[in-house]
């Protein structure tokens, strides 16, 4: 069975994310998933593999493992 998202966790990326200076936010919707919005196309322009680096190992520091979807707007707990 999937481990699954607290709303804290969710709460401690968006610091992690802001502190690295990346203009995304995560935002919780149910344990198994969170959405995913970028500030602006242009602000997110080439720090998509930093955002996702950044997300999986925060979970991986949890002790969880994520999925992005395709269209790369949900994060899914695995």
């Amino acid at each position: 069975m999937p481990k699954e998202f607290t709303y804290d966790q969710i709460a401690h990326l968006n610091v992690a994310l802001e502190e690295q200076h990346l203009p995304y936010r995560v935002h919780y919707k149910d344990g198994q998933q969170a959405g995913i919005e970028g500030y602006s196309s242009c602000a997110c322009d080439g720090k998509e593999d930093k955002f996702s680096s950044a997300v999986e190992q925060y979970f991986r520091d949890e002790g969880m493992n994520v999925a992005f979807s395709s269209d790369g707007y949900t994060l899914n707990a695995k």
